[in-house]
């Protein structure tokens, strides 16, 4: 069983990496206790900014008559005892937070990052079950876990079957996404506002195309959320012309995934010489891991419908700066709230002349719009027979002609936009979702 183990803990990093990109995934990070022994904080570890989401993965082959969805009471123990044992290792990620012991991690694409064990203010516990059959069953007839919410040395931890976090996953695969949806999740579970016997693939129905309701319960307007077996496969019947038109969002979304796994590249590479002729700052050389980690996690921070909004933007101005006079066409994306604004810069100049590009509007787009930190993105205009990306980060910056850039503000960007619609074309603040 051991060896069935490792193949679960290999299919939900696939999963990990799929969802939510190599850079913030850690596969069995290991910290030294006092005693001086190693021991393994988690199966797969997810450092997110302020959060922590840990990963404890379990596999349990069934009998038939269980992979029948008919399981004994001594079958239903053993999986019962196995995820308890599962729980409770979760708490392992706390003993290592509190000794301090992690003081770095290797991400799944061999980069070591440096982990601050007092940063993070919130960890998510999440115990995945890998529950296999010995039989092929039918759909209906699979085992099922409901109600799977717990808690551990005050870390919630959420329990899903292999199968169910696939398609959960499949749905809100950026990391903002997902957690919110874990909140959710707990809130409503903590709240003991949902029928026993709910499926996890129908309550993510409701979560992604009426969370209006979600909200009104949570809010108290309602008392009970009444969620219908096999929701989720009648609404993508019912509304498959809105999912193709949101799935063909989703698709232009990639872009930004492409963009974020392109980030690591700028590690060691210095701009200095590019910039020296248009006055960039004397500590603007070479990208370390720093820039590449901030550059990532704000990209990272972005949810799938702002993605599809910067996707959307990024592809029209590749198709603008085919013909576009001044040989590059911008948009500086505002993505609200206190993320950091985003410049997107593509151009058909060199890729030298790219770069003093978007040197020029991120600088005046920092002194303009007064924020502490930007980000630049610098691509090929659309026709372009190879692709290539720049990066830019700007993070407390001086300039000696801060006010000659305040001025060219106004002459270079547009106010901001304001709200954008969620993925079904709904203005966020109507609370969203599909039509009933």
């Amino acid at each position: 069983m051991s060896d069935h183990g490792e193949e679960a803990e290999d299919i939900v990093e696939a999963l990990c990496r799929r969802s939510f990109l190599s850079d913030f995934v850690v596969r069995a990070p290991t910290f030294k206790k006092s005693g001086g022994s190693q021991r393994e904080a988690a199966d797969l570890l997810l450092p997110f900014r302020d959060t922590l989401i840990t990963f404890q993965v379990r596999a349990r082959r069934l009998s038939a008559a269980a992979s029948a969805g008919n399981p004994d009471e001594t079958e239903l123990n053993r999986i019962s005892r196995r995820i308890e044992r599962a729980v409770q290792q979760v708490k392992t990620i706390r003993q290592a937070l509190d000794a301090g012991s992690l003081v770095s991690v290797e991400n799944l694409r061999g980069i070591t990052l440096p982990f601050d064990c007092s940063k993070y203010r919130t960890t998510v516990g999440i115990v995945v079950v890998d529950l296999v059959s010995e039989v092929e069953v039918s759909k209906e007839q699979q085992f099922e876990l409901y109600g799977g919410i717990d808690r551990v040395r005050d870390i919630p931890v959420h329990v899903f079957l292999r199968r169910d976090l696939e398609v959960v996953l499949g749905e809100l695969d950026t990391v903002p996404d997902f957690l919110k949806y874990l909140s959710t999740r707990e809130a409503i579970m903590r709240k003991r506002a949902l029928l026993p016997l709910t499926c996890e693939i129908d309550f993510m129905a409701m979560f992604q195309t009426r969370y209006g309701e979600i909200r009104k319960c949570l809010d108290d307007e309602i008392g009970m959320l009444v969620i219908e077996d096999g929701l989720w496969d009648a609404t993508k019947r019912h509304h498959a012309e809105e999912f193709k038109e949101r799935d063909r969002r989703r698709a232009i979304s990639r872009l930004v995934d492409r963009t974020i796994e392109s980030v690591h590249r700028c590690i060691g590479f210095d701009v200095s010489d590019d910039l020296s002729d248009v006055g960039g700052p004397s500590d603007l050389g070479s990208s370390g891991v720093r820039e590449y980690l901030v550059i990532a996690e704000e990209l990272s921070g972005l949810t799938r419908v702002q993605r599809m909004d910067l996707g959307e933007a990024m592809l029209m101005k590749a198709r603008q700066a085919d013909s576009d006079p001044k040989e590059f066409a911008y948009r500086v994306f505002m993505a609200g709230g206190d993320q950091t604004p985003i410049v997107c810069l593509c151009s058909r100049s060199s890729r030298s002349e790219r770069r003093r590009q978007l040197y020029k509007v991120t600088s005046v787009a920092y002194v303009h719009l007064k924020v502490k930190r930007i980000i630049g993105i610098a691509m090929d205009n659309f026709s372009a027979k190879a692709m290539s990306q720049d990066f830019l980060l700007l993070d407390g910056v001086q300039f000696q002609n801060e006010e000659q850039l305040r001025a060219l503000g106004p002459n270079l960007f547009n106010p901001a936009r304001g709200l954008q619609p969620d993925q079904w074309g709904n203005d966020y603040s109507k609370r969203g979702g599909l039509p009933n």
